[in-house]
């Protein structure tokens, strides 16, 4: 959610090019950024900043560079917190045999408490298993169309 979040904030048309964009459009980048502007700041650890910034290759040539200078202008802002997760417990996490890193890494600040925003349905059966403060952007995405 957060590469349909940063690419349609530097330019909406582009939403639909990213892949795996998993069908999604300008419509659902704009239920997005109204999800995502009811709070303060945005939590993220940097391996999904850098699965971001690796999908974000997809974007048309001329474009991926103005889309990093948003990056590079936007995250480190106030609206933007990066969480560390220790390297050794990583690999403790549930998430991290069947999902890989970037997901045990998920699963671990959500055990601290940080609500998790996902499209990521086995992610978020995980999570809601722990009772984790996970919300399913699928459950809603009817109200962008």
């Amino acid at each position: 959610m957060l590469l349909v979040y940063l690419v349609g904030l530097f330019n909406e048309s582009y939403v639909e090019l990213v892949k795996p964009n998993r069908g999604y459009t300008a419509n659902d980048f704009r239920l997005v950024n109204l999800i995502l502007s009811r709070f303060k700041t945005i939590i993220v650890t940097p391996s999904v900043l850098a699965e971001v910034s690796n999908l974000s290759s997809k974007l048309p040539e001329d474009a991926r560079e103005d889309f990093r200078r948003l990056l590079a202008k936007i995250l480190p802002t106030a609206a933007f917190t990066e969480r560390l997760v220790d390297l050794a417990v990583v690999p403790q996490a549930v998430a991290f045999i069947p999902f890989g890193f970037t997901d045990a890494t998920i699963e671990q600040i959500s055990a601290e408490g940080v609500p998790i925003f996902t499209d990521d349905w086995n992610l978020y059966q995980l999570l809601a298993s722990k009772n984790a403060d996970v919300f399913n952007y699928n459950h809603i995405r009817h109200l962008a169309m």
